[in-house]
């Protein structure tokens, strides 16, 4: 009696089991927000995997949360549950730089629910925390405004003194 062989069901299980050991997340590496907005087309309606700075402040919604990230110059918006919002502390602003976090979820060119332009964030992770920032002030710029300041100040002085007295002929 001869032996079947079973290849073609062995392949399909390995193919099952690998892809089932695999992450939802069909560009396994982050993405750049930069391509992301250059490309759109490209990364429509596919699972992407990015990092950021949060920015601005949350906007609320029916069961979830907006939030902004900003990468390299780049920023975009993301719909995320509203339990992941007590994972950030720092909101980006111009007191203190904002969490650092990795996005994992679909993007949308133009999402059916919201007409927009998004990411549904499936996981979020705080990979940096924020800090409140320490503007520093050069000592030559403080000069130049005290310096700036007089010369404002004797012009005012001039054209209120000329206004109220006229010029005499």
């Amino acid at each position: 009696m001869k032996r079947k062989k079973n290849k073609p069901i062995l392949l399909i299980i390995f193919l099952i089991v690998f892809s089932l050991g695999r992450s939802s997340c069909l560009y396994c590496e982050p993405t750049t927000l930069k391509q992301i907005v250059q490309e759109p087309d490209k990364f429509d309606s596919q699972f992407v995997k990015i990092e950021g700075e949060v920015i601005g402040e949350p906007l609320y919604a029916k069961g979830a949360v907006w939030i902004n990230i900003l990468s390299k110059g780049y920023h975009a918006a993301l719909v995320v549950p509203q339990g992941y919002l007590g994972k950030i502390k720092h909101w980006g602003s111009y007191q203190e730089s904002g969490d650092i976090v990795k996005v994992e979820g679909k993007f949308y060119k133009e999402c059916p629910m919201h007409h927009e332009m998004h990411i549904h964030a499936q996981s979020l992770e705080v990979i940096a925390l924020g800090a409140p920032r320490q503007d520093i002030v050069l000592a030559s710029k403080v000069q130049t405004a005290v310096i700036l300041f007089i010369i404002c100040l004797v012009i005012g002085l001039i054209y209120l003194i000329k206004s109220r007295h006229g010029t005499r002929s």
